[in-house]
């Protein structure tokens, strides 16, 4: 496939660098549009976006390529960037794409679930795949184990309490095939 779907881009681009090289169609999606709004401003080169050339750098120097060839790919590849709610049906809602190849989430469900309880993110992590081709795949980083967060220097609880297990089984049931 050649469509990938990054839910929860925040601000960064760091982790679609080496997508990019297999994926030509990338859509950014978030649900702050300040974040879509930095990705945009790097995709155009605008002269106040961050500036991504160390880790374009890193990537690129593990992969023996050269950064500025992959940056301008990376810059190619991204399509679109839209916004994105993983607690709606159609989280990228009102926005409408065929079911994308290939999506990665770094991170997101478990901020957009917290302190909201496991039901919710098991309601989030059937959106996010319903997005998904059948046969496609789905690349996700969570916290696991994680038992609190900060918050302005005091121990905030989390309810999730993510495991292993439970992941894994709510992606079994969003119809995932873990490999």
């Amino acid at each position: 496939g050649e469509r990938l779907l990054d839910v929860g881009t925040g601000p960064t681009i760091y982790q679609l660098i080496s997508a990019s090289r297999v994926l030509p169609h990338i859509v950014c999606s978030d649900i702050h549009q300040g974040a879509l709004e930095e990705v945009r401003k790097w995709k155009n080169g605008d002269a106040g976006a961050f500036d991504w050339s160390s880790a374009m750098q890193h990537v690129s120097g593990l992969e023996g390529t050269g950064w500025e060839e992959r940056q301008d790919q990376l810059r190619r590849a991204i399509k679109d960037t839209v916004f994105c709610d993983v607690h709606n049906e159609n989280p990228l809602h009102p926005a409408v794409f065929r079911p994308f190849d290939t999506i990665i989430s770094t991170y997101c469900l478990e901020g957009a679930c917290f302190n909201k309880g496991r039901s919710t993110y098991k309601k989030a992590v059937k959106n996010v795949c319903s997005l998904l081709k059948p046969d496609g795949y789905i690349i996700l980083l969570s916290y696991i184990g994680v038992t609190y967060y900060l918050k302005d220097g005091k121990k905030d609880p989390d309810n999730l309490r993510l495991d292993t297990d439970f992941v894994l089984k709510n992606l079994s049931e969003a119809g995932i095939t873990v490999l």
